[in-house]
């Protein structure tokens, strides 16, 4: 006697009472079960590791508005003293540092990624190192920042100093300028770690104002999440073929269901729980939505 699948392929749709029913599309075995487990934990997977990244390109932003906001009070303004100047220097620390964690959190994760999948017999961790190596001999400000995270790590906040003037130009106008930055000596002075990047903090001035290498940082830091999004969609491939087969295979029968997977295994005769796996619709189109910018990046 063939036993009962305890599994379903489904559609959950809104009914005329305002509530859901659920149509059965057809039995899955415990193996396809077992795949569409899977299927679903790489999306999540993939999901997580986009939004590392998205947590690290937001607190960027974040640090680049408020700098640009900063400067356009001065500007217009002309207003410092040591209350503006002590709360213009801890904020700009305080989203700086906030970045700078975010992009070894993403660093680390896909590290500790690729040091699993590798268990596997795949080749992402010696590519990660590869990448890693080549951005950070490659660029002055990679170099820097990554080791500046480390200084913040031990040391604390690391920016130095605000320097604000208001001058008179030979036109007459009144000129407003401000700018934060790293003082170099102190950074020197505090931090024996460096390693290669000190005999080039040596030959910056003593005031490094932040946003140029912090511009020339994150480019890079977006370099290789792209290059880590390659990897990404290599691994998840499968898995998103699979699940949006079963998604079209739901919407084919019930064109405005939400696509899932009943688990009967928790009801007996005596009652029990009914489980619904719901499948990913907005993280597979997540996935489409990389894949189409990668496409359209290649082609220009």
């Amino acid at each position: 006697m063939i036993e009962k699948s305890k599994y379903s392929l489904a559609g959950q749709y809104p009914t005329a009472s305002n509530q859901f029913g659920i149509k059965g599309i057809r039995q899955i075995s415990a193996q396809e079960f077992a795949r569409f487990d899977t299927a679903i934990e790489e999306i999540v997977d993939f999901t997580i590791n986009h939004a590392l990244f998205e947590i690290c390109e937001t607190n960027y932003r974040k640090l680049i508005v408020n700098y640009e906001r900063i400067k356009n009070e001065f500007k217009i303004l002309h207003k410092m003293d040591e209350t503006i100047s002590d709360r213009i220097l801890n904020e700009t620390n305080r989203l700086l540092m906030n970045y700078l964690s975010s992009f070894k959190t993403m660093i680390d994760h896909f590290q500790t990624r690729y040091t699993r999948l590798d268990r596997t017999g795949t080749q992402y961790l010696c590519a990660f190192k590869t990448t890693i190596e080549g951005v950070y001999d490659a660029s002055f400000a990679y170099r820097f920042f990554s080791k500046l995270r480390n200084y913040v790590q031990h040391y604390g906040p690391p920016l130095g100093g605000i320097d604000a003037e208001v001058h008179e130009s030979e036109g007459g106008e009144i000129v407003a300028q401000l700018f934060v930055y790293f003082d170099r000596d102190a950074l020197l002075s505090k931090f024996n770690k460096w390693g290669k990047v000190k005999k080039e903090l040596e030959f910056q001035p003593n005031q490094i104002e932040i946003s140029f290498h912090l511009l020339a940082f994150h480019l890079k830091v977006q370099e290789l999440f792209n290059t880590f999004s390659h990897n990404e969609l290599e691994i998840v491939k499968d898995a998103r073929i699979y699940l949006s087969n079963l998604v079209s295979e739901v919407h084919s029968q019930i064109p405005d269901a939400r696509p899932l997977l009943v688990d009967f295994s928790g009801l007996s005769a005596s009652g029990g729980r009914l489980q619904k796996l719901v499948i990913p619709i907005r993280e597979l189109d997540l996935i489409r939505v990389v894949e189409n910018a990668i496409h359209q990046e290649h082609k220009k």
